[in-house]
């Protein structure tokens, strides 16, 4: 990783806002052709949905097209990942990396990954690390153990690649600090 690359920020793909905002304005432009056939008896909660929905989707879709927040932030001395309040991952911190298979069959479910950004990067962390006092409690509670699993949701930078950054800095980092 060279200097000027860093701060590395991985954003989601911009696409799948966009389309979210498209179905928000389909099913906006729906609801007006057909709002005469909306049954007087229907309860006030799918009021909420009908109207809900829509809104959501075109608010979302648009802020994200627009304003895109990055999902992982590579520095010099670790990762960063905003969504659930890790501000700093350091390098040594990190055990393991395991990407997941492109179909994952479990007893009841079998999960199927589009793209490779969509497959799921688990990071194990040093049950030591000071880093996951950042976490947000929910996300703490909700993580198994200390592994923390991260899908790139479509964005350039793989979940492949982004396992490779992660090795190429360890080593680099421990060459500095003399481990290795």
């Amino acid at each position: 990783m060279n200097k000027e690359e860093l701060p590395l920020k991985i954003y989601p793909s911009r696409t799948r806002s966009f389309i979210g905002f498209i179905i928000g304005i389909l099913l906006s432009s729906l609801l007006f052709l057909y709002i005469d056939r909306i049954p007087e008896e229907t309860p006030w909660f799918m009021y909420i949905v009908l109207y809900g929905l829509p809104i959501l989707a075109l608010i979302g879709g648009l802020k994200n097209t627009l304003f895109p927040v990055p999902q992982i932030i590579i520095y010099k001395e670790g990762l960063s990942y905003p969504k659930i309040g890790l501000k700093m991952l350091p390098w040594k911190d990190i055990l393991n990396t395991h990407l997941q298979q492109k179909v994952i069959k479990t007893t009841r479910h079998t999960y199927f990954a589009p793209t490779e950004s969509d497959r799921c990067l688990e990071i194990t962390i040093a049950e030591d690390s000071e880093a996951f006092q950042q976490i947000k409690p929910l996300w703490r509670i909700m993580l198994k153990g200390h592994v923390l699993p991260i899908a790139l949701m479509g964005s350039k930078t793989t979940t492949s690649e982004l396992q490779e950054m992660i090795k190429k800095a360890q080593e680099e980092n421990s060459l500095k600090t003399g481990l290795l």
